[in-house]
């Protein structure tokens, strides 16, 4: 079912014209496993894809890219594994996040040179939209339901720092075109601009160069149910992924499973006539997974209690929780 949908999308993305590109807007800022079509089984999304088994993805655009970059997007992926069945209290839940680049598929990525620097830190701020919901479905004041919330940067970073990490990370760029350099770079700045963006300034956080890995293909992820992407015709390659450990307990799960991760992508012009820019650029993409039931189930009505609850930690860690103990 996947590889004819991922075929007929790609069929259908080859036959625009030149110079005309699929819509590329998104229902929010942040969407999840509802808009990108996952399946779903007892009102629950789920993602496969490769090897990787997701509780929940999040889809964000990379903004203000220049225009040869236009559609561009990053998706995360988080699980949660038992580590060992201990109390709740130990440090036993294995917290994995999973970070693909999404390309257009007429983008030619042996052609995008740059790098991605992921923080991977808990945010002093957390996006305050939407809010949770009582018992009789209306709004609980001033409690955001974090699983489910979205937004952009500007909502939880400070633009004084936005723009020093762009400044910063462009000005690199400027003098080479090393993702090492950008790492040791950081790693000696102060940036007083973001010395809120932490608890700790900037953190921990790392650098991936954008174009060592090879995008997906049909025949490797033949078995997976998933393709977290708009539109579906897009690439999907693997960038890098991340591990925490944590509790058992709600609060810690959903930290750590809904947390905002800040991705500053930096491209640098390639050398030769193939390069996607001409100079150097950056853009801070602020990205979670993000949490939602599915409504058009056939027993969505036994699950819209579940949907109160999901507040806490939704059906899927729900269930995974219940695994565990």
């Amino acid at each position: 079912m996947l590889a004819n949908t991922l075929s007929i999308s790609l069929t259908l993305s080859l036959l625009l014209p030149i110079g005309l590109t699929a819509d590329t807007s998104l229902s929010n800022d942040i969407v999840g496993c509802r808009e990108a079509s996952c399946p779903s089984s007892n009102g629950n999304y789920h993602c496969t894809v490769g090897q990787n088994n997701f509780t929940d993805v999040g889809l964000a655009r990379i903004p203000d890219v220049p225009s040869p970059l236009n559609g561009l997007s990053w998706v995360k992926g988080v699980s949660v594994e038992d580590k060992g069945r201990i109390d709740k209290s130990e440090q036993n839940r294995q917290i994995k996040s999973t970070y693909y680049l999404g390309t257009p598929s007429n983008l030619n990525t042996t052609s995008l040179n740059g790098c991605a620097v992921f923080f991977h830190d808990a945010l002093s701020k957390q996006f305050q939209q939407p809010k949770s919901l009582t018992s009789n479905g209306t709004d609980r004041a001033n409690t955001t339901d974090i699983p489910a919330s979205y937004g952009t940067c500007p909502d939880v970073i400070d633009q004084r720092c936005i723009d020093a990490l762009q400044k910063r990370a462009q000005d690199v760029a400027r003098n080479g075109t090393s993702c090492t350099a950008l790492f040791q770079d950081l790693r000696r700045s102060s940036l007083d601009e973001c010395s809120a963006l932490t608890r700790t300034g900037l953190g921990n956080f790392t650098v991936t160069p954008l174009n060592e890995s090879a995008p997906l293909t049909q025949s490797r992820n033949s078995s997976s149910d998933c393709w977290p992407v708009l539109p579906k015709s897009d690439n999907l390659t693997q960038i890098t992924d991340h591990t925490v450990m944590t509790n058992g307990t709600a609060t810690a799960l959903t930290s750590q499973l809904y947390k905002i991760t800040p991705i500053l992508t930096v491209f640098f012009p390639a050398n030769g006539s193939n390069s996607l820019v001409d100079s150097p650029s950056s853009q801070l993409t602020c990205l979670k997974a993000v949490h939602a039931e599915d409504l058009d189930a056939d027993d969505a009505d036994e699950n819209s209690a579940s949907l109160l609850s999901s507040n806490l930690l939704g059906g899927i860690l729900v269930a995974a929780l219940v695994s565990m103990i």
